[in-house]
């Protein structure tokens, strides 16, 4: 997959585990659909791009099929990939497979109209949070260190514009667990980066770039479980 172009990202959180688990079962449908692929065409070549795609392929880690892959090559390739990628490059390759399979949501509100239906919803969003706990009147990193755990929100808010009763109104709770948080494993510090960054802008509109899964919880609440949350403007951020 080329990187030229793509612009680095400051991490907040990584849930490794998470990520792992889920890249773990995009290399296993590839391994299936090759077996599929290769059992309706019985004997001799099997061309792996029938069923899935050089572009999946290769998004996976794995190098270009030829026509006479076995299965066994395929897993070599699958099992190479799984241990010598890094987590953010396995979390890139996740996400831009969840979007070449048309899986994942860029939009918030479309998002949440998908949660309403059921639907399993994977998101990648860049937008604007609130952390309570860093407003004037939270409780700062005290509260963040005895929760073990960065709150963050989105609530509904009164918005002027003519389109405003076109969205859908809900509430939005986003819960990350210091353990995944770089360096705050053991709490987060009164002058740490990420403390002053969240104080400064007194816990309101926190822009956050957020790869995550969306859970329906009632008719107007909705969590998000998060993989990673980064920095959308990068280093400038902090």
């Amino acid at each position: 997959m080329p990187t030229i172009g793509v612009p680095l990202r400051v991490y907040l959180y990584l849930d490794r585990e998470g990520i792992e688990s889920l890249y773990a079962q995009t290399t296993d449908r590839i391994e299936v659909e090759f077996a599929t692929t290769k059992s309706k065409e019985g004997r001799g070549g099997t061309k792996l791009r029938v069923g899935l795609g050089n572009l999946l392929v290769s998004l996976l880690g794995i190098k270009e099929a030829s026509t006479e892959m076995t299965l066994e090559t395929v897993r070599g390739q699958i099992e190479s990939a799984k241990t010598q990628l890094s987590i953010e490059h396995k979390l890139q390759r996740l996400i831009e497979f969840l979007r070449v399979k048309d899986e994942s949501f860029t939009e918030l509100n479309e998002a949440v109209q998908a949660a309403e239906l059921g639907q399993r919803v994977f998101v990648q969003i860049d937008t604007h949070f609130d952390s309570p706990d860093f407003y004037p009147t939270g409780g700062g990193h005290h509260a963040v260190n005895a929760s073990e755990a960065l709150i963050f929100r989105i609530n509904d808010r009164y918005d002027p514009s003519d389109s405003y009763f076109k969205k859908p109104r809900f509430n939005l709770f986003m819960h990350a667990s210091l353990k995944k948080i770089p360096g705050m494993s053991d709490g987060i510090g009164f002058t740490s980066h990420l403390a002053l960054f969240l104080r400064g802008r007194e816990g309101k509109d926190i822009r956050l770039g957020v790869f995550g899964y969306l859970v329906r919880l009632n008719a107007t609440d909705f969590q998000l479980k998060p993989y990673a949350i980064w920095l959308p403007d990068g280093p400038r951020s902090l």
